[in-house]
């Protein structure tokens, strides 16, 4: 584990929900400790993306990073908001949740 960073990205507004949710009520990460990063392509609009990342996430605009603006490879076939990743530096955090899954993998293997 060479760092503390839990970091999830979707373009899926439910999967990020319950990440957030996830993050609050099992490891009892406080909102001020989130930060999120947007991968935009570039037709979309910086503000109004992070505006409804923010309303889903519930994370200040200002705990949010430079956006990243991408070129897509498929014209048609895109995100109306972008690829949103949630980031939590927290070693401790890190280390829960990797126990979590070797537990659960050497229990179902």
């Amino acid at each position: 584990m060479s760092n503390g960073i839990v970091r999830l990205s979707n373009v899926d507004p439910c999967l990020i929900t319950i990440f957030v949710h996830f993050l609050q009520q099992i490891l009892k990460v406080r909102l001020e400790n989130l930060r999120v990063a947007l991968v935009l392509y570039s037709d979309l609009s910086d503000n109004d993306c992070k505006n409804f990342w923010s309303r889903i996430t519930g994370v200040p605009i200002k705990q949010f990073h430079k956006s990243q603006f991408i070129k897509g490879r498929h014209p048609t076939k895109r995100s109306e908001h972008g690829i949103c990743g949630v980031v939590l530096s927290s070693r401790g955090a890190k280390e829960k949740i990797f126990t979590w899954i070797k537990l659960f993998c050497e229990k179902y293997q």
